[in-house]
């Protein structure tokens, strides 16, 4: 016998000789500490456990599947993502059966490659640094840059730094060199009105639209 997780709101549905609904159950989404979760992890499983209403739907499911001999069962809920996966474990360790999930997807993180900081960033960022002056301002913050990271504002290294927006996304060369935090800071570009270099504050303050005062590195008005 195999047992399948499924949603209900989500194609293509499974095939099953016998199919059963986890719907008029407690819903974890619901809850918003398991909302993150799915029915693999202990601590949804052990709060869908504790409800009432589950260890006599659980037991009315064992003997549906006991009684009628199915080769193929699928237990599906809304999403297939909490409860049905959960009771598929749950009812599949009983039968010791084999458990899959239909709709249940683990979202792949990105890596530095797919972002666009990948190898050949690093290779822009290391001519960036070869070519540059210590003392040199940051374009975000107006303060001096260096090479050796403890003397820069934030204690990192300088991080390179994309002059159009969502240029790492497009895979394009870094053309800057900015301060680590002041980098993070400016996020895609999106942020660029506020920079330090323009409002006056200190890059370890919190971004503010209202200006303070010119902030003068070098001889120069960064206003």
């Amino acid at each position: 016998m195999d047992i399948v997780s499924f949603g209900y709101g989500k194609r293509p549905r499974p095939y099953a000789d016998l199919i059963i609904d986890a719907r008029q159950l407690p819903n974890p989404y619901q809850v918003p500490a398991l909302r993150p979760l799915n029915g693999r992890h202990p601590k949804l499983q052990d709060w869908l456990i504790s409800q009432p209403a589950t260890q006599p739907f659980i037991d009315e499911a064992i003997k549906r599947i006991q009684e009628s001999d199915a080769r193929a069962v699928a237990i599906g809920c809304n999403a297939g993502v909490h409860r049905s996966v959960a009771l598929a474990i749950i009812i599949g360790q009983h039968f010791s059966a084999p458990v899959r999930h239909a709709h249940l997807t683990t979202k792949k993180k990105a890596n530095t490659t797919s972002l666009g900081y990948g190898h050949q960033h690093q290779q822009h960022r290391k001519k960036l640094l070869h070519n540059m002056k210590d003392g040199e301002p940051c374009w975000w913050c107006g303060l001096p840059m260096f090479k050796d990271k403890a003397k820069n504002w934030d204690g990192k290294g300088l991080a390179a730094d994309h002059v159009q927006e969502k240029g790492a996304r497009n895979r394009q060369d870094a053309e800057r060199l900015l301060h680590c935090n002041c980098n993070s800071q400016r996020q895609d570009g999106r942020n660029d009105p506020l920079r330090p270099a323009l409002t006056g504050r200190h890059p370890s303050e919190p971004l503010g639209s209202e200006p303070v005062k010119p902030l003068v590195v070098g001889g120069f008005n960064w206003k």
